[in-house]
């Protein structure tokens, strides 16, 4: 790690500086710049058992509160993917200004001001007797997703750490509460690379082909079944070439090697290994050769008809009807989260920022949103802990 300023200094800050405060640290995937670090000494000032576990380069947090239950547990991550040409800004991407009520920062929307909403929200919340509600931090979601969620899973489970249910403040839809994160499509990335014999276009006696081979590999794979009916809750499971390439400038060569790299997106009809092995064998007797193949997760869903599942739902729904006035949509589209490792511990439901700037030049959200937001983890927590009838919390 590089030597780091302190950006975060006090949990009492209004909703929007708290967002500004966790926007000003350049936390690139997978240095989080002590962000995490700063975070759990002043959670730890407020009474928060805190865990800083660090996995190789990637660090962590876990913290508490309550010893009891219910345990609400909310989950999400600091680290930013990079921010392109820093030039194209209209505003520095790490110093998070405000212009005409618009927050602009790498970060702002995914997921930072998302988790500076939840905060804010639990300083004003007054946590019943017994229950207890947690954060789940990490450095390691927009990168490789290895040693961040997906090993903290394993942490919690040898640490008796047990939450009830999961939020994860991952944006979602185009306006604060208007849809809720039921579950997530799974994911599978492929390479594929077809040796072949360079030589001159003209003398097709002296060379071999490879993009002839990967090409009639796409076509295959492109026309491999793999949805056998619709599903209610998903789209339909999609594969798509993201890359042919021989890295070829010449136009009269035929390249010795082609590579190709493809992506499916799949939903609760597949799974990941049945699809590893069917996406194999196709390469194999079109392309004479085995893909590289990287699992990134299966899909997860949230079960309707299992009580516990539906309670959080409803739960979910009630908080930001109360802030909205309105019903929210539920939802499976979009990229995958760390939900997919978190679901093996408890129903895991996501409602966040507007999604339209993520990863973009020029990311932000309006302050308002930062403000809703906030209302409707607030009326989340309350309905969770006091029930959906209780308007206030009590005294």
């Amino acid at each position: 790690m590089t030597n780091q300023t302190i950006y975060l200094t006090s949990l009492d800050k209004d909703v929007i500086a708290l967002a500004q405060d966790f926007v000003k640290y350049p936390s690139i995937t997978p240095d989080d710049q002590g962000c995490l670090t700063h975070l759990a000494q002043l959670l730890k000032q407020k009474g928060w058992q805190t865990h800083i576990v660090i996995y190789e380069n990637v660090t962590n947090l876990y913290a508490r509160i309550g010893t009891g239950g219910p345990h609400l547990c909310f989950a999400g991550h600091v680290d930013v993917v990079p921010t392109g040409p820093v030039e194209q800004w209209d505003h520095p991407p790490f110093q998070a200004e405000i212009h005409d009520g618009i927050l602009f920062g790498r970060g702002i929307a995914d997921m930072k001001g998302g988790i500076a909403c939840f905060l804010s929200a639990i300083n004003t919340f007054s946590l019943p007797k017994d229950a207890s509600i947690s954060i789940l931090l990490t450095s390691d979601e927009e990168g490789d997703a290895i040693n961040g969620t997906k090993r903290m899973v394993d942490w919690m489970q040898e640490n008796n750490q047990n939450p009830d249910v999961f939020l994860i403040g991952e944006p979602t839809g185009n306006t604060v509460g208007s849809v809720v994160q039921i579950g997530r499509r799974g994911s599978l990335t492929g390479q594929l690379t077809v040796l072949g014999k360079q030589g001159h276009i003209a003398y097709p006696e002296h060379f071999d082909n490879p993009v002839t081979k990967v090409v009639a590999c796409a076509h295959s794979l492109k026309n491999m079944l793999l949805d056998r009916a619709r599903d209610p809750d998903f789209e339909p499971s999609r594969l798509e070439f993201t890359s042919i390439d021989t890295g070829n400038t010449a136009s009269n060569v035929i390249w010795g090697q082609c590579q190709g790299r493809f992506g499916i997106r799949f939903n609760t009809q597949q799974n990941a290994a049945d699809l590893a092995e069917k996406v194999t064998t196709i390469c194999r007797e079109t392309a004479q050769t085995d893909p590289m193949i990287r699992i990134s997760g299966d899909p997860f869903l949230i079960n309707k008809s299992d009580s516990k599942d539906k309670n959080w739902l409803s739960c979910v729904h009630h908080g930001l009807r109360k802030t909205t006035r309105q019903s929210a949509q539920e939802t499976t589209q979009g990229g995958i989260t760390d939900g997919r490792f978190l679901t093996q511990l408890g129903p895991v439901l996501e409602v966040g920022l507007p999604e339209q700037t993520i990863h973009q030049v020029n990311e932000h959200v309006s302050v308002d949103d930062l403000h809703q937001l906030k209302s409707c983890y607030v009326n989340i927590l309350e309905t969770f802990f006091y029930g959906a009838s209780a308007d206030t919390q009590p005294e």
